[in-house]
C-alpha cells in the first residue's frame, strides 16, 4: 500500500555513504519505532 505522500520519500542516491546518512537522518526526525498505523498493519499480516 502506498500513501499519497510516499513518492516524496523516494530519492536517487549513488554514493553509499550518503545513502546511510539519508536513512539515519530520516529516522532521527521520525524515530526508529514503528508508527501506530504501521504496527497495526504488521499485526494484520
Amino acid at each position: 500500500m502506498i500513501n499519497a505522500a510516499d513518492p516524496d520519500l523516494v530519492q536517487l542516491i549513488d554514493d553509499p555513504d550518503q545513502i546511510v546518512e539519508t536513512i539515519f537522518k530520516h529516522y532521527e526526525t521520525r524515530g526508529f519505532e514503528a508508527l501506530p498505523e504501521e504496527r497495526e498493519q504488521l499485526l494484520n499480516l
